[in-house]
């Protein structure tokens, strides 16, 4: 049943129940298998995995993804670009007009830097 597709096991068994012959019964189950189109799932998981890898506000790479990255691009090549940001005075913005503004200018920052690169 290593052929079959997990979902399908169970139709399988009892499809094969309803054979008398059992050399024929297994030789069947041993041919038998599954197809399924996981293109949907897969998207899922490669949303999910960007979802989970990157800022919601800005869109930049989060910060352990970021040093991974970093390290892995450092690993193959000692040439490369990097981008450090300060935002000065970000904390009194989001203090004085709210979060809800501050992210908005991250969210602009972001957008700024990433058609940039």
């Amino acid at each position: 049943m290593d052929y079959v597709y997990y979902d399908d096991r169970d139709i399988v068994r009892d499809l094969f129940t309803q054979i008398d012959d059992r050399i024929n019964k297994e030789f069947r189950i041993k041919l038998i298998g599954s197809i399924r189109n996981i293109q949907k799932q897969k998207e899922q998981e490669e949303l999910q995995e960007k979802k989970n890898s990157t800022d919601a506000v800005t869109g930049f790479l989060s910060y352990a993804v970021g040093m991974s990255k970093i390290n892995e691009a450092r690993e193959m090549s000692n040439n490369g670009d990097m981008v450090y940001l300060f935002i000065d005075k970000l904390r009194e913005a989001n203090e004085k007009n709210g979060i809800v503004f501050s992210d908005m200018i991250l969210e602009q920052i972001g957008q700024i830097v990433s058609s940039q690169y």
